[in-house]
């Protein structure tokens, strides 16, 4: 209570020594004008603290009240922009719960960063994980609530964006990388099917391609409701449809580059050893030329792109399965 007595003699010793003439000034006051002073102060403190409370203190909430809507305006305009700051922050893809990932949302990233991505999609719905280095990074994450042993966990919890961008993720880690991405091959599909909805499957691999290289990958795409057996495959770098069993490994593409007959019995002589005499002919099967092998007792059907089919399947039942590679 002094010190502001203190303050408020200071004010009236320097505003009486002051004027639009005469600049302020050093005023010297001895004790008992000192002790007037402070008599004067308690004597009108009252009435200053009333000024305060019936007449300053109401304008004060009045413009308070006036100006909260127009700042309660504010926060909720940049309050998703701040959530999206925040969000970029403690997740190292933000939307891969929300969209369907692109190499240009993942480019960026490292091995290490690529498979913390990848890991994350399953984080999110609370999976926790064997490698002590990955649930170390997790535990560390703010919005990170691990409840799920990696035994108990199921990838039915996630949604068909989450199950496309694991996957996508992961052949990215790999080096293969698909130029029609998850959301173009499910807009192909809709403008391809008479069906309104549909359900992405994940990017698979058929079991089936040419003999001594990597079998093609697909998009899966199946119809919702659709009390049939079948789905879509989009080949995931010409973007060519295909509908198939409801086995997605099954898909046998059709659309490799015919081989010449040298080429085919390159094969023939990888499959049976070079030098083996290999009896042979062809036949015609769907406007495609067929080329049956045989030696050693072992029939192979060869196709004119290099596609394996079983020889005993076809001399029994006269009947072209794939082989798988």
């Amino acid at each position: 209570m002094r010190n502001k007595k203190l303050l408020m003699i200071g004010l009236v010793v320097v505003l009486a020594g002051c004027s639009s003439e005469n600049p302020p000034q050093v005023v010297e006051v001895d004790s008992s004008e000192v002790a007037l002073l402070e008599n004067k102060v308690e004597e009108i403190e009252p009435e200053i603290e009333e000024v305060v409370e019936e007449e300053i203190e109401p304008e004060i909430e009045e413009v308070v009240e006036e100006i909260e809507p127009e700042i309660e305006e504010v926060v909720e305009e940049i309050e998703p922009e701040i959530e999206e700051v925040i969000a970029e922050a403690v997740y190292m893809v933000p939307e891969s719960n929300s969209k369907y990932l692109t190499a240009d949302d993942i480019s960026h990233l490292s091995a290490a960063e690529l498979r913390i991505a990848r890991n994350e999609i399953f984080a999110r719905h609370g999976r926790m994980f064997a490698s002590a280095d990955l649930q170390t990074y997790f535990t560390s994450q703010s919005w990170y609530n691990g409840t799920v042993s990696a035994d108990s966990f199921s990838e039915s919890v996630l949604n068909d964006m989450e199950k496309a961008n694991v996957t996508f993720i992961s052949n990215y880690e790999s080096g293969s990388t698909s130029t029609i991405t998850p959301e173009k091959a499910m807009e192909l599909v809709k403008a391809y099917s008479s069906h309104n909805e549909f359900s992405y499957g994940g990017i698979k691999q058929s079991l089936y391609g040419v003999y001594g290289q990597e079998a093609p990958w697909f998009h899966v795409i199946t119809p919702v409701n659709f009390m049939g057996d079948g789905l879509y495959a989009v080949h995931v770098d010409s973007g060519k449809i295909y509908e198939g069993s409801s086995v997605p490994d099954l898909i046998l593409y059709d659309g490799f580059p015919i081989l010449s007959e040298s080429k085919i019995y390159e094969i023939s002589n990888k499959i049976y050893g070079s030098g083996t005499a290999v009896s042979s002919f062809t036949f015609q099967e769907q406007g495609r030329t067929f080329y049956h092998m045989f030696a050693h007792g072992v029939t192979t059907i060869i196709r004119d792109d290099g596609v394996l089919f079983d020889g005993y399947t076809y001399d029994m039942y006269n009947y072209l399965e794939p082989v798988m590679n």
